[in-house]
């Protein structure tokens, strides 16, 4: 989706089961993120592939805050604890931290200092056995003492923070509800006024203090109830890796790269139950909603997004967006590939905007290449947004302004609910290849839904449009 570049910082055939089987897959048991399994390095099958760390963090749900959080009997206990430890210098380029795997921490990563591309890598990744760590956003509200009832079949929580209503990411100072995620359901049903609640779990957040739930009893008699509150699970900034962590739980972004930012990995990761707050900036579209799993903004540089699965999105899987501000003027070898995309409203979205078109405008030598993305359209985001012409599709392209050098090759795009593909305008823009991919849809499906052809006209959707010439197209 289409959004300004401080909304972040406003207030405001593939199977589900084969993606969840692969999440929880275990992953390195000797510290930090290498690529292979602890087996693997200990059988000495290959070399490990592992940072440089100057010093090693380790962070644990077991450990403390008070410790010195320089090994694993000695770790630290949370993600605000990290948060100080950058801001304060503590952590610094160069370094490690690594979160205990099997644990899950509850906040968000969000005071990497900036950096230059040229600097030490600052690696964050885990330690241990077991399944990813997870960090997540999510404020959780499974205590009936937390609730009141403020009229008939009418429920409010406090989740302001610190009030001690609920428990999770308790620090976090916004009630920007994106989505109330019941015993692992995700109910999506935002209301922007009060009176507007009127169906079980419909839910209002007033922007200041409480979460109003429509529902005959105490929403924790339901079981787990947890809320997304609004923000980046993870903001990342230049020379940063992240390998190895599940982000999930929150109502805006799973990762997110601002401008300029440069020398980023992201590998082996996994970012799912994403979106749906309230988007909210000065100029900005009234009762819009957003929410992204990967968003890498204008002025990125030698980016790499390999391997990850990104799933329960409200809106786009991955996505290059953006408008020319200063010296941010493009994308210059951004790269996503081998990831697999499944259940979001989009999977993959290009767009910017701007009047300098100098050296380095646009996309130069970017690309969304051997990505698998299933069931577009079929997410609990696209069942609630208010815009929903052409919207569940695998590809998205608004404005497309800037020179665009962008290669959108070998991927396998299985199933959507309205059409493979939609453009701002009738054809895509001059640079961009989208060629050799492998697009399955049901019978009937629009290609393009500023077009009339089906999936059964694929050869005169081609000609007409100059995309996917070399293409395999299939009926399901």
């Amino acid at each position: 989706m289409r959004k300004s570049p401080d909304e972040v910082t406003a207030p405001r055939g593939i199977s589900r089961r084969n993606i969840l089987k692969a999440a929880g897959t275990a992953a390195a048991a000797v510290p930090l993120v290498g690529g292979l399994s602890g087996a693997a390095q200990a059988a000495g099958t290959r070399k490990p592939v592992r940072p440089h760390c100057a010093t090693s963090f380790y962070v644990s749900s077991a450990g403390s805050d008070t410790a010195n959080g320089l090994s694993t009997s000695t770790p630290w206990r949370t993600v605000s604890k990290v948060n100080q430890a950058l801001s304060a210098g503590t952590i610094v380029r160069g370094d490690c931290v690594s979160f205990r795997q099997g644990d899950e921490f509850f906040g968000t990563i969000n005071s990497i200092p900036v950096a230059a591309v040229t600097d030490p890598v600052l690696t964050f990744g885990s330690y241990g056995s077991g399944a990813r760590p997870r960090i997540s956003n999510y404020k959780v509200c499974s205590s009936s003492a937390g609730w009141s009832q403020d009229s008939t079949n009418l429920w409010k929580i406090d989740i302001s923070a610190g009030s001690g209503a609920y428990t999770g990411n308790t620090t976090s100072t916004n009630v920007n509800v994106g989505f109330i995620r019941v015993n692992g359901v995700i109910k999506g049903f935002k209301k922007f006024d009060l009176a507007s609640v009127a169906n079980d779990w419909d839910f209002y957040d007033d922007g200041t203090k409480y979460l109003y739930v429509h529902l005959g009893a105490n929403p924790a008699l339901s079981g787990d109830v947890r809320a997304a509150v609004d923000g980046n699970i993870f903001t990342a900034q230049s020379a940063v890796a992240v390998r190895g962590l599940e982000l999930c739980g929150s109502g805006g972004h799973g990762f997110r790269a601002p401008a300029p930012d440069g020398s980023i990995t992201l590998d082996n990761s996994v970012i799912h139950e994403i979106g749906g707050s309230q988007l909210i900036y000065n100029g900005g579209p009234p009762l819009t909603r957003y929410g992204n799993g990967i968003e890498i903004w204008i002025g990125a540089s030698d980016i790499s997004i390999t391997g990850n699965q990104v799933y329960d999105v409200y809106d786009v899987g991955v996505t290059y967006q953006g408008s020319q501000v200063g010296a941010q003027l493009g994308w210059t070898n951004v790269h996503a590939t081998n990831n697999t995309i499944h259940n979001c409203t989009q999977s993959f979205e290009m767009w910017s905007d701007g009047t300098n078109m100098n050296a380095g405008s646009g996309f130069v030598n970017c690309s969304f290449a051997n990505n698998t993305c299933s069931s577009a359209g079929s997410s609990w985001g696209a069942a609630v947004r208010p815009d929903t012409a052409g919207k569940s599709t695998h590809l998205l392209f608004y404005d497309t302004q800037l020179p665009t050098d962008l290669a959108i090759t070998g991927n396998t795009f299985y199933d959507a609910v309205q059409n493979y593909c939609y453009l701002s305008s009738t054809n895509p823009p001059a640079g961009m290849v989208v060629d050799n991919n492998v697009i399955s849809l049901r019978a009937g499906t629009k290609l393009q839904y500023q077009r009339a052809q089906t999936i059964e006209q694929a050869a005169a959707w081609t000609a007409a449009s100059g995309m996917d010439a070399h293409s395999t197209f299939k009926i399901i």
